[in-house]
């Protein structure tokens, strides 16, 4: 059920996109560093969107590689520390 309402909203939005950039052709002009070019608006709209998904992508990604790197440094610690506790248990009952 929640694949189906994801996937209706996707094309509902991939619609509007495409409506959007039909009414959309006026050419913008772009000033780059270096150069300038002449755009459609519905063009220069998709590749704006385009960047940002994927500084978003980029974003998460870091995201969840540092917080990976983060557990698996935690599991090693506790590793670490039941060894150590197994140790003093087992210290204590040969006392």
């Amino acid at each position: 059920m929640k694949t189906i309402v994801i996937a209706i909203i996707l094309i509902v939005m991939f619609i509007l996109a495409i409506a959007l950039g039909a009414q959309n052709e006026q050419l913008v002009s772009v000033n780059y560093l270096v150069a300038q070019q002449e755009l459609r608006l519905s063009w220069l709209m998709a590749g704006c969107f385009i960047a940002g998904v994927l500084v978003a992508f980029m974003s998460i990604a870091l995201y969840y590689f540092k917080q990976s790197f983060e557990r698996s440094k935690l599991k090693r610690k506790v590793s670490k520390q039941q060894v150590t506790i197994e140790k003093l248990q087992n210290q204590n009952l040969k006392v």
